[in-house]
């Protein structure tokens, strides 16, 4: 493997924090509450580009797995094949 760039950068991070709006930096604080030990990855770098679309889909994910008649085992499963 031979890398074609050395300033590449895999996913988008969001804003750098001295320049996020209010809403990105409670945001932003919301998700690394939710995610101690993963932080920002995933799809949450993106997000804080965009509150309003943000903040709902973070409701609805934790809606999703966490507000369900399922198990948390069942929840996790589901979760895992949806994202195969």
């Amino acid at each position: 493997f031979y890398p074609t760039s050395t300033d590449f950068h895999p996913r988008y991070s969001g804003p750098p924090l001295p320049e996020m709006t209010p809403a990105q930096k409670s945001l932003r604080e919301s998700i690394l509450r939710s995610r101690p030990n993963t932080g920002l990855s995933g799809p949450f770098g993106p997000w804080l580009a965009v509150p309003s679309i943000a903040m709902p889909s973070q409701e609805l994910g934790r809606v999703c797995r966490y507000e369900t008649s399922l198990s948390k085992r069942e929840s996790e499963l589901v979760i895992l094949l949806t994202g195969a």
